[in-house]
């Protein structure tokens, strides 16, 4: 191969790398469709690919070593573009199979094996390319030269994936949604296919496995042994390190998100910084030990500096974000930091970028390095590459694996944050101290003598990461401005924290719960009211339901209102750690969760949904910020069908949406798509949210009937006027606006959200942040809509309900004034729950 061919392959790799990372996105966002996102759904996803790619890599290595690496290359990425373009109809069939109950999904085992089965050809076939990339690279080069092209390669397509990961977060789902995305990566595929064909004319044969005297001579340059690529010692040390960096990636995205929020924007910005730090490491790494006469002593220096760089990323994030002990409860930023109130998507992003690049980059640097010098150390002859890139690639998977799954599930839920980086560090030192046992036992020559006297100064650097992470300085977050930390917990998917503070418009402590740092619901007043009319409105609409579901827990006060006004109550909640939050909320939730009459079910609410055979008299949810990345699978409109069919005849299903951090295009989006599966929907005021209620046939509310079922609940009647309901005119005023103003409304939204196009996930993080859209609300209040009542309500009823809506309108406009006139949000709220609780 002509050394012209190196930029072309380093090309070549780059693309490939965007394009299997644009999959895996789609991938990940397809199975979670189909298998719903709760842990154990995740962990099998994620491991059933991870592992595909390793095997992929380890048989390459040894299969395809007859054929020339390039054309082989070229195959493969036709036959991925291939599946790239079955997949949207496979993951089709895949959902179509589940919902009918084709697939018994009960256990991690069965997703697992369900997910390996559809993403083996892919995963296998990706996995591939980088043991193929590799032997051409490296032909024609001696043991130096191709150890360090090996490096550059590596660096390549791991910075490729970096570019494709952001490239499908911030460009092509947004634009052109997963359809769009997959084509795309499919294009890249036959542009890779056709190039990788062209480089493969005049391509050499592949050379005949080295005899032990070559392999001898080949190795000797590295000063490695022939049988180093089988050291028990270097690939334990390799499965460690991929252990304690994907442990690492786990356990900070934990924590970024807790100071960022969950958005996609946040996750495709962890996951980038990690990339590209690993890219650039890794580029490097084959160089470190080129020459060099005592290989395994450096591997085990880089291992040292991997560890200390974990304890340094996190004092320094520590420093930056100065809210006290992040490692115990961070909370995001938004709610501290002087520049946060309104900023740009701009400043957003940059901000997001910066903060995981202050706790990830360092570390990811060294993992890298570590990465592509054990390749090197493990043997770099060109007739070797192949099995030894294979052989390393697979080990550094089976780490990645054991890694992920047991940050999630052991590291999270059971030791923390603290205490789960720590174990990071540990797995990073035990592969130091392989690496260097196997450098003693080696007998490395004296040139080990710089790399061992860094060993103590790399030392030293552990031992100070170990105490910055065991004594981070300050109290929990918060604790300054007068919040007392009530609960907090790690589970799987979330973190629930639980806080205590004095506010002014209430006269006993308020307590707030916040999922992964972003508060989602209170006990002040306001939330109260929307989280009860949320229960209340979707219950008492309907004429006797028996039985209900609520998708999402959180405080437990929506699923309170539903089970205290309806009948048999099932909650599905997505994190353990939410449904032991909710225990904190009794005072206002009635003890949901000990109730007789409510089943509470951890699952992931919408694939439990699509299982269920049964049918439900009510559906509704917790709020759910859509603005969450994933929440907007619950805004779509195969969501809204697949309620609807889980709708009992004369069945209602609620949508909650948020009238604040959201663009008015952004509001108008959720009430066309909802609208498209129940066009008779209508909109409920409750302060700052409105609800959409939609139900199978038209409403024709009969007050009468709702007040005697009041009248018979006590327990009902108090929660209602614990939030300023005194009766059922006052309720039935809440709904500001029916089919003819919500069908004006919508024509703001230039398309619906769908599982394909799922835009208001990436709409919604980039919205004026800490505003509210004025003219939302100007429109509720200037609206005329009135509840749908029966025809023979009389005339008093109807005036009544006219006059309490009136007096809601006027608190809605007089929220808008207050923040055009002051500009201050606090103020406003105050004079608007007090306008809510005014006596008639």
């Amino acid at each position: 191969m002509s050394r012209r061919s190196v930029p072309a392959i380093l090309s070549l790799a780059v693309a490939s790398g965007a394009a299997a990372l644009a999959y895996e996105v789609v991938f990940f966002r397809s199975l979670g469709l189909v298998f719903g996102v709760a842990s154990y759904a995740v962990a099998a996803v994620v491991g059933a690919f991870l592992l595909g790619l390793g095997v992929g890599a380890r048989l390459a290595g040894d299969r395809l070593a007859r054929f020339r690496p390039l054309r082989a290359y070229a195959a493969i990425e036709a036959l991925v573009a291939l599946f790239g373009v079955a997949s949207p109809h496979l993951f089709r069939a895949l959902r179509a199979a589940t919902e009918r109950g084709d697939l018994g999904l009960a256990s991690p085992l069965v997703v697992a094996l369900a997910s390996f089965a559809l993403l083996a050809w892919p995963t296998l076939l990706m996995g591939a390319t980088f043991p193929l990339l590799g032997r051409a690279i490296a032909s024609r080069s001696d043991g130096r030269v191709a150890a360090a092209r090996l490096s550059w390669l590596y660096g390549a397509n791991t910075l490729g994936a970096a570019a494709g990961a952001l490239a499908a977060s911030y460009v092509l789902l947004p634009s052109f949604g997963m359809s769009g995305a997959t084509h795309a990566a499919v294009l890249v595929n036959v542009a890779l296919a056709v190039l990788a064909g062209l480089l493969s004319i005049g391509e050499e044969e592949p050379a005949a496995p080295a005899d032990a005297v070559g392999a001898e001579k080949a190795g000797a340059e590295l000063d490695v042994a022939p049988g180093a690529c089988t050291s028990a010692p270097l690939l334990a040390s390799v499965a460690l390190v991929g252990a304690s960096s994907i442990a690492l990636q786990v356990l900070a995205n934990r924590l970024v998100v807790s100071l960022l929020g969950g958005t996609v924007y946040v996750f495709g910005a962890i996951v980038a910084v990690f990339l590209v730090g690993i890219a650039a490491g890794g580029a490097v790494g084959g160089q470190l030990v080129r020459g060099a006469r005592a290989p395994f002593a450096r591997l085990s220096a880089l291992a040292l500096l991997f560890a200390a760089s974990i304890g340094l990323g996190v004092a320094l994030l520590v420093r930056d974000v100065d809210d006290g002990d992040v490692l115990v409860a961070a909370r995001n930023v938004q709610l501290y930091e002087q520049w946060t109130p309104v900023f740009t998507p701009a400043q957003y992003l940059a901000r997001t970028t910066g903060i995981a690049a202050l706790l990830l980059l360092g570390a990811t640097l060294a993992s890298g390095a570590f990465f592509t010098a054990a390749l090197a150390v493990a043997g770099a002859a060109r007739s070797r590459v192949g099995p030894v890139v294979g052989r390393v690639y697979l080990w550094n998977t089976l780490g990645s694996i054991a890694g992920a799954t047991g940050a999630a599930f052991l590291l999270l839920p059971r030791l923390g944050l603290r205490a789960g980086l720590l174990v990071a560090v540990a797995l990073a030192l035990l592969a130091a101290v392989l690496a260097f046992a196997a450098s003693l036992a080696r007998d490395e020559p004296r040139g080990a003598g710089r790399a061992r006297a860094f060993a103590p100064v790399s030392v030293a650097l552990v031992l100070a990461a170990v105490s910055l992470l065991a004594f981070v300085p300050g109290e929990p977050p918060g604790a300054d401005e007068g919040l007392e930390l009530v609960f907090h917990r790690q589970s799987a998917p979330s973190a629930a924290t639980v806080v205590e503070f004095e506010d002014v418009v209430e006269s006993e402590p308020v307590r707030s719960l916040s999922v992964n740092g972003l508060t989602v619901a209170s006990s002040i007043m306001i939330d109260r009211r929307l989280q009860y009319l949320l229960g209340f409105v979707s219950t008492l609409v309907h004429e006797d339901p028996r039985e209900m579901l609520c998708i999402g827990l959180g405080t437990g006060m929506t699923s309170a209102a539903m089970a205290v006004a309806g009948g048999d109550l099932t909650v599905v909640e997505l994190s353990p750690a939410v449904v032991e939050a909710a225990a904190f909320f009794e005072r206002w939730n009635a003890s949901v969760t000990t109730r007789d009459d409510v089943t509470v079910v951890v699952d992931d609410g919408r694939a439990w949904l699509a299982r269920s055979d049964r049918l439900f008299d009510v559906i509704s949810a917790d709020p759910i910020d859509p603005c969450v990345s994933g929440s907007a699978y619950l805004y779509t409109e195969e969501y809204y069908r697949l309620g609807r069919e889980h709708l009992a005849p004369g069945g209602v299903m609620s949508q909650w949406i948020p009238l604040y951090n959201l663009s008015t295009e952004d509001i108008a989006g959720i009430v066309r798509t909802f609208r498209l599966v129940f066009p008779d929907a209508t909109a409920w005021a409750t302060g700052y949210d409105i609800m959409l209620i939609g139900s199978l046939e038209p409403l024709e509310l009969e007050p009468a009937h709702i007040e005697a079922r009041l009248a018979a609940n006590d327990e009902a009647r108090e929660m209602l006027a614990d939030v300023a309901i005194e009766s059922v005119d006052e309720l039935l005023a809440c709904c500001f606006a029916g089919p003819s103003t919500l069908a004006e409304f919508e024509r703001h939204a230039s398309r619906p959200n769908t599982d394909d196009d799922p835009w208001i996930e990436f709409s919604a993080p980039l919205s004026a942040h800490g505003t509210y859209p004025l003219e939302v609300f100007r429109e509720l209040a200037a609206s005329t809509g009135r509840p749908p009542l029966a025809d023979d309500v009389g005339g008093l009823a109807r005036r009544s309900i006219d006059w309490h809506a009136e007096r809601l309108r006027a608190a809605m406009g007089g929220f808008v004034t207050d923040i055009e006139v002051t500009g201050s949000y606090g103020l406003a709220r105050t004079n608007y729950i007090d306008a809510l609780r005014a006596d008639d």
